[in-house]
């Protein structure tokens, strides 16, 4: 129970990094300098964006009023989906990797030196007979992250999450960025009655859950302007989560798929399949139009969030390629 109790603890720990860089920065820093300091980023992310053709946001969050609307869930998922899936799936590959290790001993590990032709990494079998991988499974990692058992599996994406949500944090201390709904806003203050927004008349970005409220919360609310770092905005944890999201589905999907090459048992296993994938590939874009329309954050902000999580599962698969020893004694070193 050490094992769970301190995956828990870790998770736990790894939402707080907003509340963390808030507490930072209102006990270390001035308000006057930390806004400075945002906005001055902010405006340096504007001019990024205009040099390489990718400032749209105003045009697509306009467009996004006239043509579909809908306010109420888009405020809402911003405010609900981030956590609540990443928690979810979190938990359920926890879950998994705990079913997996209190079920061991019905399964025989498969020596490589009983069986020269099956595959290097860790394998494990009912009767002993070869699996089958299919090409995109041989492929789909070259650190055969697909062939790892459950338990194995959940250590290199947990420290996927971990390695990434640590980077963010030094990024919202560090490099604190204005999100774009704050740029020409000239009314909201915060606990202490400092202006939070820049007030600058050549933006025209519409808060839309200040305008339009949500289900969960309201950026005036008393917890939320306490606990909240108006301007933990690069990277963007949305867009972070939501790919890892997908990156943890997909290796999941790939690794129980029953498929042999690119042919399924029925058509519905493939629809089924094929719609899953599609899903979780889906999220990640969803999230990412939200975050844009609603005004909380910059596309650079999405593409800083991608490249540290990309870094953070280049990291990890070097770990896993160094520890791969270790892990081949799992067996009999059972966390629980």
């Amino acid at each position: 129970m050490v094992f769970l109790a301190t995956e828990v603890v870790l998770i736990a720990l790894a939402f707080t990094t907003n509340f963390v860089s808030a507490f930072f920065h209102s006990n270390f820093l001035d308000f006057d300098f930390f806004k400075s300091v945002a906005t001055k980023n902010a405006l340096n992310i504007v001019e990024i964006e205009k040099f390489f053709g990718l400032f749209f946001e105003q045009s697509l969050q306009k467009w996004t009023i006239e043509n579909i609307g809908g306010w109420q869930f888009w405020n809402s998922y911003y405010a609900a989906a981030h956590p609540v899936v990443a928690i979810l799936t979190i938990v359920f590959i926890l879950v998994r990797a705990i079913h997996w290790s209190t079920s061991h001993y019905n399964w025989t590990r498969v020596e490589q030196s009983d069986f020269s032709d099956l595959p290097s990494q860790s394998s494990y079998f009912v009767d002993g007979s070869k699996r089958k991988e299919s090409l995109i499974k041989r492929l789909f990692f070259k650190r055969q992250v697909l062939k790892l058992n459950p338990l194995e599996q959940y250590r290199f994406l947990r420290n996927i999450y971990l390695i990434s949500i640590l980077i963010s944090v030094f990024g919202y201390i560090l490099l604190p960025t204005m999100p774009p709904r704050l740029l020409n806003n000239c009314d909201f203050f915060n606990h202490n009655g400092k202006l939070l927004g820049g007030c600058l008349p050549q933006f025209n970005f519409i808060d839309t859950i200040d305008k339009h409220g949500s289900l969960f919360f309201s950026w005036k609310d008393e917890s939320i302007q306490v606990l909240n770092n108006p301007y933990a905005a690069l990277p963007s944890q949305h867009a972070l989560v939501a790919a890892y999201v997908a990156i943890v589905w997909i290796v999941f999907l790939f690794s129980n798929s029953k498929s042999s090459g690119s042919n399924f048992k029925s058509k519905k296993s493939l629809v089924a399949f094929s719609s899953l994938i599609s899903l979780a590939v889906f999220y990640p874009l969803l999230t990412l139009f939200c975050i844009i329309v609603t005004a909380n954050h910059f596309i650079f902000d999405a593409i800083m969030g991608f490249t540290i999580l990309s870094s953070a599962t280049l990291f990890s698969l070097f770990l896993l390629n160094r520890c791969s020893n270790s892990y081949s004694k799992l067996s009999e070193d059972l966390p629980i």
